[in-house]
């Protein structure tokens, strides 16, 4: 699911003379031609990845859009970085997998079933490199379109290890598909939201399960007060916030009108997490389930027994493809907009 106005949006990343302007924006200095044609050429290459993986079959088209994530990604830690090039990038994925052919070992049906076990863990490379450069960031809509504020999340460090159930129990675009599985979502849609120096940070939130995952926050500081049907109010002063931020999502494929994501708080994951991490995990999985496993991959697509988290993954590989791009030509618009 290629969004052609997304693409559009950022095809400026195509243009050196563009990447250079902005590059001297960012960072009050101008930019060689070479690294400019590090990120023009990164840029197009994950273009073709995302176009060549809506056009592909389904055996393939997880990984050859994780090869274009990796390669936007690539595109804009090269803008956002200050110093140095490709030749200074950290080889290897930057994230790992952990016991993947122990959960798949034995019989097919029952492997299958054991999908939400799968984990993947930090270590050096890429992804590691795209938050440092990104500063773990995530531009945050509420009831609008355009985006509001922006939130920083502190570093993720080399060995965080995270479930496949736990990440995608987090996504609101995957809420229908929770449902079918009989997993409970761990977010919680939000109505309003206020953050200011003074007052700190007030939400107001809604449940359609039970809210108790809401009392990780809780533990962090936050003053939750559950009401009925559903309701949840949050309060925190500013210092708890910036020590625990929240852990905010939004439903981008779902988005109202086309056009405004709903704003989601999820139950507390670490320290916190910026969307455009999460969803470079998600690719990272599906990607080397089709390549790793490619038997138990075709399984899930091909409708074999056990495969009741068919629909979630290929849901899953919708919000990648649709996603990714938004967040990341969300982050430049808002990083080159004040300066």
């Amino acid at each position: 699911m290629m969004d052609k106005r997304t693409w559009s949006k950022i095809s400026w990343l195509e243009s050196q003379d563009v990447v250079a302007r902005s590059y001297e924006r960012l960072h009050k200095r101008s930019l060689s031609t070479q690294r400019a044609m590090q990120v023009t050429s990164a840029t197009r290459q994950a273009r073709e990845y995302f176009l060549n993986a809506s056009n592909s079959d389904t055996s393939v088209r997880p990984l050859l859009t994780f090869y274009g994530v990796s390669s936007l990604s690539r595109a804009c830690l090269l803008l956002l970085g200050k110093h140095g090039g490709e030749q200074d990038l950290k080889s290897g994925h930057g994230l790992k997998t952990v016991g993947w052919r122990n959960v798949f070992s034995g019989d097919l049906s029952k492997a299958l079933g054991s999908i939400g076990e799968l984990k993947v863990q930090t270590c050096d490379g890429l992804y590691l490199d795209l938050v440092t450069h990104t500063e773990n960031y995530m531009c945050v809509h509420v009831n609008s379109s355009a985006v509001g504020w922006g939130l920083k999340y502190p570093t993720v460090v080399s060995g965080a290890e995270i479930d496949f159930d736990e990440l995608v129990a987090r996504l609101p675009d995957l809420q229908d598909e929770l449902t079918t599985l009989g997993k409970t979502a761990k977010f919680y849609r939000v109505s309003s939201l206020k953050f200011d120096q003074e007052n700190g940070l007030r939400a107001s939130l809604t449940s359609r399960e039970n809210s108790s995952g809401i009392e990780s926050y809780s533990q962090r500081g936050y003053e939750v007060e559950c009401g009925g049907n559903g309701s949840i109010g949050l309060k925190a002063p500013v210092d708890v916030v910036n020590t625990h931020p929240p852990q905010l999502v939004h439903s981008y494929v779902n988005a109202r009108f086309n056009l405004i994501p709903d704003l989601h708080l999820a139950e507390a994951l670490w320290s916190g997490c910026s969307e455009i991490c999460m969803t470079f995990k998600l690719s990272f999985f599906l990607g080397m389930l089709s390549r790793y496993f490619p038997t138990h991959w075709m399984a899930f697509v091909n409708g074999a027994k056990g495969d009741r988290y068919r629909s979630l993954l290929l849901q899953a590989q919708s919000v990648v493809e649709f996603s990714y791009p938004v967040l990341i030509s969300e982050l430049l618009e808002y990083r080159l907009k004040d300066v």
